[in-house]
């Protein structure tokens, strides 16, 4: 069987209830899987709301580097290398 290269979450109703943050089992199960693969989470929420919500818990990760962070309906990008750097930002004004 071939293993997966990334896996792509939705936050609300995948990660989450909607307008919730994670719960810790579901933190738990994200970061064991940063540990393997690189992970996206794509969201209509802004990058506040996943900072709070799921970033603020994954502080301990040494594998943030391979989490992609897609608020505002992805046309917003953020990565990690020493604290979280917008790559683009496609939002209209």
């Amino acid at each position: 069987m071939n293993c997966p290269k990334i896996a792509l979450f939705d936050l609300d109703e995948t990660l989450a209830e909607s307008f919730q943050s994670p719960a810790p089992e579901m933190i738990a199960r994200l970061s064991a899987l940063l540990d393997s693969i690189p992970v996206a989470i794509i969201t209509g929420a802004g990058f506040s709301r996943i900072d709070d919500g799921i970033l603020s818990q994954l502080n301990g990760s040494n594998r943030l580097n391979r989490l992609y962070v897609l608020p505002n309906s992805s046309s917003q990008a953020y990565t990690w290398a020493n604290g979280w750097n917008e790559e683009y930002n496609l939002t209209l004004s």
